[in-house]
Formats: C-alpha cells, structure tokens, sequence
C-alpha cells in the first residue's frame, strides 16, 4: 500500500482526530485523547506529518515541536494494521526533512513501552537518560536524512 505523508495543521487534526485517538489507546503509559492532540507547541504545524491512505483515511501521525536543541517527537503512532511497513520511519523522516537545520531529534518513550525503544534504537536512536516514567532518546537530524536515501517498504 502506498500511503502520503502529508504536514499536519489544525484542519487535518480536528478531521482525524478521533480516529487518531483511537490508535494511540494501546500506547503503553499514558494514552492521548483529543486534548492532547489539540495543544499548541512551538513550530508544531510545520513539525508534525499524518499518513493517509490512498482512501484517505489516517494510517498515522507523528507530533512534533521545535526545542531549543531541535526537533522533539511527542507522539507517534501507526494504526495497528498498517504497522510493519516502514510507516513509522517515514513519518519520522519526514519530519527530519521539515527542518534539515535542526540540530537532533529527541523523543521521550515510556520505558515498558520495549516495541517503541527497539524501533527508534534500530533507526539510530541513542538512550540519553533512563527514569521510571520515560527514556530519552536522541538522534543527529543529519542521520534521519542520510537514511532517507535508503528504500523503505
């Protein structure tokens, strides 16, 4: 299946964002709702990406901001059935493209969340600090984009 990754804005989140809610419920920690979703962040509209379908249906989104050191990830997530297809790296990548100047991409993950913390460790994520509560995580900008270069299913 092919699926468009596209910027993500206001509009496209209040059309999806149910559905969006609905995939984030089995994300070990604390599951999003619509208000979580909605929050403004610095530079969050040109950060964040969805996934549609060729139907037009979310398949995933990726939220993003501008930190003072980059770019951070505050959420990802891919529908269940369209998982294992190199969704998630390229909505991560796309991201990384959205701003080639940023210095790195930093996420936080919930520490049981053991999918999510291999996933990001096979893009290159590096484990900057471990806590009880979330694992940050840490990547050049200039690595995503290299990698971009590679095919992905």
């Amino acid at each position: 299946m092919t699926y468009a990754i596209v910027p993500l804005d206001a509009a496209l989140l209040e059309r999806h964002g149910s559905v969006l809610v609905a995939m984030d419920r089995d994300t070990p920690g604390e599951p999003w709702g619509l208000p979580e979703f909605r929050v403004e962040l610095p530079g969050k509209w040109g950060c964040s990406r969805l996934a549609l379908t060729p139907e037009g249906a979310a398949a995933g989104c990726a939220i993003a901001s501008l930190k003072t050191e980059g770019i951070h990830l505050h959420r990802l997530v891919v529908d269940t059935p369209h998982r294992k297809r190199g969704l998630g790296s390229r909505l991560i990548r796309s991201i990384a493209a959205s701003r080639p100047d940023a210095g790195r991409l930093t996420l936080k993950v919930h520490p049981e969340n053991e999918t999510a913390i291999r996933f990001y460790t096979a893009l290159g994520f590096l484990e900057i600090t471990r806590g009880p509560s979330n694992v940050h995580m840490a990547i050049p900008v200039a690595a995503l984009l290299e990698d971009a270069r590679s095919p992905v299913r």
